[in-house]
């Protein structure tokens, strides 16, 4: 049954009883490894979520930092854009990337826009976690140490788009806007294939009691036993329920896929790498929490051929 709320619609506990899993593949390119998808690989469309391995930054950024809004020289990350970018067959000037603020605004990302955010943090489109378009050529390109990146893509009609998506992000529906913004440019959901790219997993993404409150208000259709459910569980308590002590262990992968399905994907379109970046490899991947907030960002590139 689905569960109607404002302009989303949500999967029923009972019908997501586990999160699906993709056998998703590490792939090298000189020094550098990336993580592909092998439901979107193809001649049509390059996509990537690039490891922390083979750039030039170093600690705490070692070595393939993408983000210029962590401290690191700007060189040093302009160098290690450009080396991803050599990998996806594109240049830097056709890299557009959005101001991420944790919000859930979408933008369409024309022709005109080719660069916005590239070489400066400063002319990234602002206030913006979300991209899509249909021009070929463009790189989307989204920066996460801890968050998810949702990628999607709708082949028949030729439409991409990405998203950040943390916890505030996911409660604001992120996921659901990233499908509605594909529409706007003539995707059809039950064509659009997804996949959520590592981030904090079930295991790790420990979350306040104010969180599982807010899902509950914004979200009603995840409500579940805390201590059961797929979408948290109950960690620990030392005072009252969902108290200012409660906390719980939040999936942002169920989460975002219960959304997403809800959108109108089908759960056969929806893949999930099922990495944790706080307790994986510290050596592949950055984790902002787990690093005490100063590290790197991995890069999410995605180019229509």
């Amino acid at each position: 049954m689905a569960i109607k709320h404002g302009e989303l619609v949500l999967v029923g506990l009972r019908e997501l009883d586990k999160v699906v899993s993709d056998g998703t593949v590490w792939r090298q390119a000189g020094d550098l490894s990336y993580l592909s998808f092998p439901s979107l690989e193809g001649d049509d469309l390059f996509h990537a979520f690039f490891s922390r391995r083979g750039g030039v930054s170093r600690e705490p950024f070692a070595s393939l930092n993408l983000g210029l809004h962590v401290g690191d020289g700007a060189e040093e990350v302009l160098t290690n854009r450009r080396l991803a970018l050599d990998v996806a067959g594109a240049p830097l000037p056709s890299l557009v990337a959005g101001q991420q603020v944790h919000g859930t605004r979408i933008h369409r990302v024309t022709r005109a826009e080719a660069g916005r955010g590239g070489r400066s943090a400063a002319d990234a489109i602002p206030e913006t976690d979300g991209l899509v378009t249909d021009v070929p050529g463009l790189v989307l390109a989204s920066f996460a140490a801890d968050c998810a990146v949702i990628v999607a893509l709708d082949r028949r009609r030729r439409v991409i788009g990405l998203a950040h998506a943390g916890w505030r992000g996911t409660l604001g529906g992120i996921a659901a806007k990233l499908v509605e913004g594909m529409r706007d440019l003539g995707a059809e959901p039950d064509q659009i294939e997804a996949v959520i790219n590592p981030s904090l997993g079930p295991c790790c993404m420990e979350v306040g009691g104010e969180v599982i409150k807010e899902a509950e208000t914004k979200l009603p259709g995840l409500v579940a036993d805390p201590a059961e459910g797929v979408f948290w569980r109950k960690l620990r308590r030392s005072g009252g329920h969902q108290g200012e002590g409660s906390k719980y262990l939040f999936n942002l992968w169920a989460v975002n896929q219960a959304i997403l399905e809800g959108a109108g994907l089908s759960p056969v379109r929806i893949r999930v790498a099922g990495l944790c970046t706080y307790c994986g490899d510290s050596s592949l991947l950055y984790s902002y929490r787990r690093e005490g907030g100063r590290c790197g960002r991995h890069g999410v590139l995605l180019r229509l051929a």
